[in-house]
C-alpha cells in the first residue's frame, strides 16, 4: 500500500494522469487523513496561544526590554475645542479582535489532501473540497472578551494623564481667545497690556518646558508633542494679537499727535487779527492735555525700548554666561578668556545703560526700573572669568619663570604669587561643584600649581642674588656636576637636573650667601653715603682764614659708620669682606 501511495505521488509530481492507476483503498486514505495535525481542525489551542502572545508582548513592554518594544503609539491631538486620542481606543480594539477573524479565515481555506491526490475528485455540495475547522463560539468569545477588558484597563492611564491638561482648558476650548478679543475691545493702559502679554508668554513657556512629550503608560507609548506644540501656538497667537493691538494703538496716538502739532504750528504761525484770536492762541499753546498725552507716549516708547531691546540683550548675555559651563578644554583657556572679557565689557556697558534709564525715569518722576538679571549674569560670569584670568596669568608667568632670564626671577615674589594662585584655585574648586567642565580645568591647573610649588625651595636657592662664584663651586662639588650659570641658563634647566636630593646642603650655602650679600649691600651703602657728603669751607670774616662747615653732620655720619663697622667685623660672615671693612 505504501508503494502504491509513492506511485501516486510520483505521477502527481510528474504530471502523469492517475486514471490508469488502481484507486487507493478508502480505509487506508481515512487513516492518512486522521494523521492531519489536530490544530487544523480545532482552533482552541491556537486561540489560547495568540492571547498568551499578546499578554507576553505587553509584559515584555514593561520590562527592561521596553526600548526594543515601545508599545502601541497613542497620540494626543488638539482638535477644535477638545483633545482626542489618535488612534482611538476603539480602533485598537477592532484591529486586535480582527486578528482572530484573519486567523480563522486562514485555516478555513486549507484544501483536503484528496483533491491533490485525485485530479478527478468529485465536486458537489455533499463533498467539501476544503477542511472545516471546529471553532467553538464560547472559546472565541471568551478570548475576545479578555482582549476588550485589557484594552479598557490599559486605557485608564492615558485618560488619567489627559486630566493634567485640564488646567489649560481655557486654551483648549478657545475661551482664552474669546477673553482676549473682549479685552482688546476695551481701553487699557500700557502696563495692563504688557501684563497680558507676559501672562501668555509665561504660559507658553510652562507648557513647552514642563510638559512631558513622550511617556510609557502600560501597553501604550503616549506622544504628547503634537498637543504641546498646538497649545503653545495658541498662546503665542494670543500674544501676537495683543502686541498687534498695542502697535496699532501706538501708531494711532502718534498720528493724532502729529496732526495736533501741525494744527498748533499753523495756528502759531498765524498773526492774530484781534484780541480774541490772541487769547485763543495763548490757550492753545498752554494746553496741558496735549502735553500729558506726549508724556504718556514717551513713557510707552521708553518702556518698549527698555523691555523689548534691553531685556533681550540681557537674555542673550545670560545664554552666553551659561555657555561657559560647557567649556572644559584647558588648551582653549585663552579663547575662553577673550569670550569672558568680551561679555564682561558688555555687562559694564549694560550697567551704564541701566544708570541712564534710571536717571531718565527719575527726571520724569516715573518708578525706577530694576534689572536683577543683570546682577545674576555678572555673578554667574565672575568665577569663570576669575578662573580663566588666573589660568592664563599662571601659564604666562610660569613660562617667564622657567624659560625667562635667570637673573630676573625674584624667588620671594614667585613664592607669594604661587601661594595666591593655589588659594584662589582652592576657593574656585568649591564654587564649581555644579559645573564639571570648569571643575576639571580648576583641578588640572591646581595640580600644575602644586607641582611647581614643590620646586620653590630649589628656586629660592638657585635664584638667590647673593650667590657668588665660590658658592656655585661649592654646590657643584656637592652635586658632582658643574652648576655655575651660563648666559643661556634658566630655572627649567636646573629643575631638569633633579637636584632635590642635595637641597638641604644647598639651603645652608644659600643662607650663608644671603647673609654675606646683606653685609656687602650694607657696606656698599655706607660708602655711597660719603659720596654725597661735601666738605664746605667758608671764609672767616676778612682774616683770609677758612673754616669747615657742617661739622656736626659729618661727625654724626662718621660715628654711625664706626658703630656699623664694628658690628660687621663681629659677624661670622664677614670673612670675604674683612679687608674692605678694615
Amino acid at each position: 500500500m505504501i508503494l502504491q501511495a509513492q506511485k501516486y505521488y510520483y505521477y502527481i509530481r510528474h504530471g502523469i494522469d492517475t486514471v490508469n492507476v488502481a484507486p487507493l483503498d478508502e480505509s487506508w486514505l481515512d487513516h492518512v487523513l486522521a494523521l492531519i495535525p489536530q490544530h487544523l481542525k480545532v482552533l482552541d489551542e491556537s486561540i489560547h496561544s495568540l492571547t498568551d502572545e499578546m499578554k507576553e508582548d505587553y509584559l515584555l513592554s514593561k520590562s527592561v526590554q521596553a526600548c526594543k518594544h515601545p508599545g502601541f503609539i497613542l497620540r494626543l491631538v488638539l482638535q477644535n475645542d477638545g483633545i482626542k486620542f489618535e488612534p482611538d481606543f476603539n480602533d485598537y480594539k477592532d484591529i486586535l479582535l480582527n486578528v482572530y477573524t484573519v486567523m480563522i479565515q486562514a485555516v478555513s481555506d486549507i484544501p483536503r489532501v484528496e483533491t491533490k491526490l485525485f485530479s478527478k475528485w468529485p465536486k458537489g455540495e455533499s463533498l467539501s473540497a476544503v477542511l472545516k475547522p471546529v471553532i467553538l463560539d464560547e472559546i472565541l468569545d471568551e478570548h475576545k472578551k479578555r482582549i476588550i477588558e485589557e484594552i479598557i484597563k490599559q486605557s485608564a492611564a492615558p485618560v488619567e494623564h489627559l486630566k493634567l491638561y485640564d488646567k489649560y482648558s481655557f486654551l483648549i476650548n478657545k475661551q482664552a481667545e474669546q477673553d482676549t478679543d473682549q479685552f482688546l475691545t476695551e481701553e487699557h493702559t500700557f502696563e495692563e497690556m504688557k501684563t497680558e502679554i507676559i501672562k501668555y508668554q509665561k504660559l507658553a513657556k510652562e507648557i513647552k518646558y514642563t510638559s512631558r512629550k513622550y511617556l510609557r503608560l502600560g501597553m501604550f507609548e503616549l506622544h504628547c508633542d503634537g498637543l504641546i506644540s498646538a497649545l503653545v501656538k495658541r498662546a503665542d497667537n494670543i500674544c501676537e494679537k495683543v502686541v498687534s493691538k498695542m502697535f496699532k494703538d501706538h501708531q494711532d496716538i502718534n498720528m493724532r499727535l502729529c496732526g495736533e502739532f501741525e494744527r498748533i504750528s499753523e495756528k502759531a504761525l498765524t498773526t492774530p487779527s484781534n484780541t480774541q484770536e490772541l487769547m485763543e492762541l495763548k490757550h492753545t499753546m498752554a494746553a496741558k492735555m496735549l502735553e500729558s498725552e506726549v508724556r504718556e507716549v514717551l513713557q510707552d516708547v521708553i518702556n518698549m525700548i527698555r523691555c523689548e531691546q534691553f531685556v533681550e540683550e540681557l537674555k542673550s548675555y545670560s545664554k552666553q554666561a551659561e555657555e561657559f559651563s560647557t567649556f572644559g578644554d584647558i588648551e582653549e583657556v585663552n579663547r575662553y578668556l577673550k569670550k569672558a572679557q568680551a561679555l564682561k565689557t558688555k555687562l559694564d556697558l549694560a550697567s551704564e545703560k541701566i544708570d541712564q534709564f534710571n536717571s531718565e525715569e527719575e527726571s520724569f518722576g516715573w518708578p525706577v526700573s530694576q534689572y536683577p538679571q543683570h546682577k545674576t549674569i555678572r555673578n554667574a560670569l565672575a568665577p569663570y572669568l576669575h578662573l580663566y584670568e588666573m589660568t592664563a596669568e599662571f601659564n604666562r608667568k610660569l613660562k617667564d619663570w622657567t624659560e625667562g632670564s635667570f637673573t630676573e626671577v625674584n624667588p620671594d615674589k614667585v613664592e607669594v604669587d604661587v601661594g595666591n594662585y593655589w588659594h584662589g584655585l582652592y576657593k574656585l574648586e568649591k564654587t564649581f561643584h555644579n559645573s564639571p567642565n570648569a571643575l576639571a580645568i580648576t583641578r588640572q591647573v591646581k595640580s600644575e600649581v602644586e607641582e611647581f610649588r614643590s620646586h620653590i625651595p630649589l628656586i629660592q636657592v638657585i635664584c638667590n642674588p647673593g650667590l657668588q662664584e665660590r658658592h656655585w663651586e661649592e654646590m657643584s662639588k656637592i652635586a658632582g656636576i658643574p652648576l655655575f650659570p651660563s648666559e643661556n641658563s634658566n630655572v627649567l634647566s636646573y629643575l631638569n637636573l633633579h637636584l632635590e636630593q642635595f637641597l638641604e646642603k644647598f639651603e645652608t650655602i644659600s643662607e650663608t650667601a644671603s647673609k654675606e650679600h646683606s653685609l656687602e649691600k650694607a657696606l656698599t651703602k655706607m660708602i655711597s653715603e660719603w659720596d654725597e657728603m661735601e666738605f664746605t669751607l667758608l671764609a672767616y670774616r676778612e682774616t683770609g682764614t677758612h673754616i669747615l662747615s657742617s661739622v656736626d653732620d659729618i661727625q654724626m655720619l662718621l660715628d654711625d659708620h664706626i658703630v656699623k663697622t664694628q658690628t660687621m667685623r663681629g659677624s661670622p660672615f664677614i670673612k670675604h669682606y674683612e679687608r674692605r671693612v678694615r
